[in-house]
């Protein structure tokens, strides 16, 4: 409620009433362009916190793959170690039958191994591998086809088959699926909160709006009763101080 000052004229306290009134207008649509704001700083805080996840994540993912690689190319390198890479006739632990690394390390073996570690270190079931020369990339064995796009981006690992350089590579063609897939628990809460927190927000708006308007209702039947009262009132007034002075 205005209360005027004496030195207050008509004029000011109808200026003033009116940057009252456009004021208070102006409410709802502040609370409005607050909560706006404050969803989308919600939005992109959410959304660099999804980010970074991923992010964190994908690295550990790819910190298991080497820790995986690692335990297998040692235990690998045992086996190739009982022959020290031998291809000359001369070295006292040469045989014939293990002159290639392929020769050591077996296929079915090799799939086993990857498999168990794979497993043990919950990464990707859906992966690719290959044995490889480090000189020229010749492919001795793989499990599947590898892409031009894929091929870019392997895990790998050394074994000691001397005198050449061979690796293991891991391909991972649905990691980031994967890694999603992980996060799917995490995501859904985030959006669920969002969009309760929207939900709320829209529900007190509406009840807000809503109260608003029976208050406006409520004003305009108390201000139009005042008025039909007033006319009654001030002809009974006029009457009656005519009456006095008869």
């Amino acid at each position: 409620m205005l209360i005027p000052h004496p030195a207050t004229t008509p004029a000011k306290m109808s200026i003033m009433g009116k940057k009252y009134l456009l004021r208070k207008k102006n409410i709802p649509l502040l609370g409005g362009i607050a909560f706006i704001g404050a969803l989308a700083g919600l939005l992109v805080t959410q959304y660099f916190w999804i980010t970074n996840a991923f992010t964190l994540s994908e690295e550990q993912f790819d910190h298991r793959v080497t820790l995986a690689l690692n335990e297998i190319t040692t235990e690998l390198n045992k086996d190739i170690d009982k022959y020290h890479g031998c291809t000359n006739v001369t070295c006292p632990k040469y045989d014939q039958a293990h002159t290639c690394v392929a020769d050591v390390v077996k296929t079915d073996n090799l799939k086993k191994m990857i498999a168990n570690h794979i497993a043990n270190y919950d990464l990707d079931t859906l992966y690719l591998f290959t044995l490889t020369k480090a000189k020229d990339t010749t492919v001795l064995f793989s499990k599947g086809t590898i892409s031009k796009e894929l091929c870019l981006k392997p895990h790998k690992a050394c074994l000691d088959w001397k005198p050449e350089t061979y690796y293991i590579r891991l391909y991972f063609p649905e990691k980031q699926k994967f890694i999603l897939a992980k996060l799917s628990w995490w995501i859904g809460l985030s959006v669920v909160f969002t969009i309760a927190l929207a939900a709320i927000f829209l529900y007190i708006a509406f009840k807000t709006l809503r109260q608003k308007k029976l208050s406006e209702v409520k004003d305009d039947f108390i201000n139009n009763i005042t008025h039909e009262f007033k006319t009654p009132i001030s002809t009974i007034e006029v009457a009656s101080s005519f009456l006095t002075k008869i």
